[in-house]
């Protein structure tokens, strides 16, 4: 009977395990990354996955080889994030709703910027690729990425 007990169980936990990581797979695959423009980013078009992000320009704030990018979550507590490609810039959640990070120009054009959030479990997904940011970045100024709604 032990013997019998300890393959169910075993059983059990593999069936948890299965649809456990078919379900992480799913939603990965429904969360893949949506090309979005600048102009959308603008705080009024309501982004592919249900996102209302707003960027804006400040003159100033980096040496003139580098941008900086800041994240700040309005109203919103689940994690977020801005990576140029595997060069993670900033994140927040909960109560810190603020950071921000210098790269250099050269860096961001040549790599991109990318807009991530957690998902189904509280997984990190890169949800938006900015299309063309680099026809849109000065060197020296600083770029503030506002979430309001996810």
């Amino acid at each position: 009977m032990k013997s019998f007990l300890n393959r169910r169980s075993l059983l059990t936990g593999f069936a948890l395990v299965v649809g456990i990581n078919a379900i992480g797979a799913s939603s990965a695959l429904a969360a893949s990354s949506h090309d979005i423009s600048w102009e959308q980013l603008d705080g009024q078009h309501r982004l592919p996955d249900g996102d209302y992000i707003q960027v804006s320009e400040l003159p100033g704030g980096a040496p003139s080889d580098k941008i900086e990018v800041q994240l700040i979550l309005s109203g919103l507590s689940w994690w977020k994030g801005i990576q140029s490609n595997e060069i993670v810039l900033c994140q927040a959640q909960d109560s810190q709703t603020y950071s921000s990070a210098q790269i250099s120009l050269d860096q961001v054009n040549s790599r991109g910027l990318q807009l991530w959030k957690a998902k189904t479990f509280g997984a990190h997904h890169n949800m938006y690729n900015i299309h063309g940011v680099q026809d849109h970045l000065r060197g020296g100024n600083s770029y503030v990425f506002t979430w309001f709604r996810d």
